[in-house]
């Protein structure tokens, strides 16, 4: 069995090349399925025989994708996209923080909305939370390797509004006098 990243060849499956144009069909991301295979729904005309029906399963390599109303992955894109939680990875980036060192780099969030987004990029696996056993009590985030490797499409954001904000501006303006 073969698989390419293009996705023009499908798969290769008892010898017969598995491809959008044979007839193949892919099943598209839904929830709760398995996101490393990929079942293939495909009718096969051998030489001198009638059509073959059958289903296979075969390594997908673009499985996740966060346009797809019901994929699991658009959580994740959501998540990271939030603005709370970009600034968040922002702040944690050079190192480990407190609570409250946090809600002085990322001003004005609130307590609760803080709490809550922490939560989110915990379990995701962003964010690592490590309490100690001290009196008295103390609670650190600090950016997991995953948490890491967010950060260079949030820096690419962060600086193309930084490098835009001029334009937006100027946009916005024009379309307020316009109104």
């Amino acid at each position: 069995m073969v698989c390419t990243s293009e996705g023009v060849v499908l798969g290769v499956v008892l010898g017969v090349v598995l491809s959008e144009e044979r007839g193949c069909s892919r099943r598209l991301c839904r929830s709760g399925t398995d996101h490393t295979r990929v079942t293939y729904q495909c009718k096969v005309t051998y030489r001198n025989s009638s059509p073959v029906h059958f289903r296979c399963k075969v390594p997908f390599m673009t499985a996740w994708n966060p346009a797809a109303r019901d994929c699991p992955s658009r959580t994740l894109f959501a998540t990271v996209g939030d603005r709370w939680n970009m600034l968040i990875l922002l702040a944690l980036e050079d190192g480990e923080q407190r609570f409250g060192e946090l809600k002085t780099h990322v001003d004005g969030i609130s307590d609760k909305v803080l709490t809550q987004r922490l939560g989110v990029l915990t379990a995701d696996g962003l964010v690592e939370r490590t309490a100690y056993a001290e009196i008295p009590p103390r609670v650190v985030y600090r950016l997991t390797p995953l948490g890491h490797s967010a950060l260079p499409p949030v820096h690419g954001l962060f600086d193309w509004t930084v490098g835009h904000m001029s334009d937006v501006v100027a946009s916005q303006s024009g379309s307020a006098a316009s109104a």
